[in-house]
């Protein structure tokens, strides 16, 4: 999370983020894009845990490459465990309606 979050800053030539976004309670398969599907057209997961990437971002907030942190798309079950486990609360939980 770091060394992306690192990436995108330089990429955007800026020094922080005011807010950095975790847009879905799940991970997709790495390295393949993305929304990866495999030949049939079936999405592809990857079995990251969206705990474990929420405290990689608390991770930039604490060095200061972002000031806020939050999530999206997130149903209530899923915020709870989040709030369970993390030392910096979300500021939005930002939902896309269709």
């Amino acid at each position: 999370m770091v060394p992306t979050l690192k990436k995108t800053l330089s990429d955007l030539q800026l020094d922080y983020l005011d807010l950095y976004l975790m847009h879905w309670p799940m991970a997709f398969k790495e390295e393949m894009g993305l929304t990866p599907e495999d030949e049939n057209g079936k999405v592809m997961y990857s079995p990251a845990d969206y705990v474990e990437t929420y405290k990689a971002m608390e991770e930039c907030v604490k060095l200061g490459l972002t000031k806020s942190i939050g999530v999206s798309n997130f149903n209530s079950q899923q915020i709870s465990r989040l709030l369970a486990t993390c030392t910096i609360k979300p500021v939005t939980n930002q939902v896309c309606v269709k």
